[in-house]
């Protein structure tokens, strides 16, 4: 158990070492002699935890991914469409800015500072995926007017899209209500969202 515990401490040491260090310097400018130094450990422990820094840039974005993956599948209402009301957040959009803000330091430094898109490809994939079990969800492939694929690509994109401006922006909405505007253009299409 005590092992246990130390590898769940250096692991934490490192982390936090290299996202410290994202915020000063892009991620192709940090070496393991950056990370070890500024974690106050030896390679060898670097190296008793990852292969090299891509191996780190992996875990520490699985991570926190699957963590998001978890919870939106937790937040899953397995009766609802979207939401009663235009007036009322789905608890799928509430669940992912809840998060998005919880881990704001993380995300805004990952996608600044990571330049290959590794974040938001990953974010694309959990999104896409939570979206899709929603979807298939209601058996509505007969109905469709829209096959599935070009469907789940525009919500991903615009999902993904709406939370790096969010982060631009310096989320200056709060949480709750980029959850409201969502449930709203998911409920009413863009048309009806602009008025028409």
């Amino acid at each position: 158990m005590k092992e246990d515990r130390r590898i769940i401490r250096s692991r934490k040491v490192i982390t936090e070492a290299f996202v410290s260090l994202l915020k000063e310097k892009g991620f192709p400018d940090i070496s393991v002699a950056d990370l070890t130094e500024h974690a106050e450990i030896n390679r060898s422990t670097f190296y008793a935890h990852y292969k090299d820094k891509f191996d780190l840039l992996h875990a520490v974005i699985e991570e926190k991914l699957t963590s998001l993956s978890e919870e939106l599948e937790a937040s899953r209402v397995s009766d609802s469409v979207l939401s009663n009301t235009i007036d009322s957040p789905h608890p799928y959009f509430v669940t992912l800015f809840d998060h998005l803000q919880t881990h704001a330091g993380f995300y805004t430094i990952m996608f600044k500072r990571i330049e290959d898109s590794a974040v938001r490809s990953r974010m694309q994939e959990v999104i896409r995926e939570s979206q899709f079990i929603i979807i298939s969800h209601f058996k509505l492939e007969q109905k469709m007017l829209i096959p599935m694929d070009i469907l789940l690509d525009y919500l991903c994109s615009s999902i993904i899209g709406v939370v790096e401006k969010w982060y631009d922006n310096g989320m200056k909405y709060s949480a709750n209500y980029m959850a409201l505007q969502l449930t709203r253009i998911s409920m009413l299409g863009t048309d009806k969202a602009m008025g028409l």
